[in-house]
């Protein structure tokens, strides 16, 4: 598997139907033993609250499975959302997919 198959890529709105497809690819990539699942998060404008949630609870599960899940590339008001919603420091949030990539698992 190379670096492309652990990056999901996100799209401008992560709302509860976007979110669907999100999960769907984070469960192919921890299913397939990846170590490092990178969601980029550059081209994101906008995040739903109800989104958020459903994140926490599976970045949970894919530790749980032995992988990690990372998001990178968050603008500053969409990684102040995460970061208050985040109470358990389950999210590992990096400032570009570059640093999330190179981080040590």
């Amino acid at each position: 598997m190379n670096v492309a198959d652990h990056v999901i890529r996100v799209n401008r709105v992560l709302d509860t139907s976007a979110y669907l497809e999100i999960d769907k690819a984070i469960v192919e990539r921890v299913y397939d033993a990846s170590p490092v699942i990178l969601l980029d998060m550059s081209s994101l404008k906008k995040l739903s609250p109800k989104a958020v949630s459903p994140l926490l609870r599976r970045a949970k599960w894919t530790q749980a499975y032995g992988s990690e899940l990372r998001l990178a590339g968050a603008r500053p008001s969409i990684r102040n959302i995460l970061e208050q919603r985040d109470m358990d420091g389950m999210l590992k949030l990096y400032a570009t997919p570059m640093e999330a990539l190179n981080a040590r698992v």
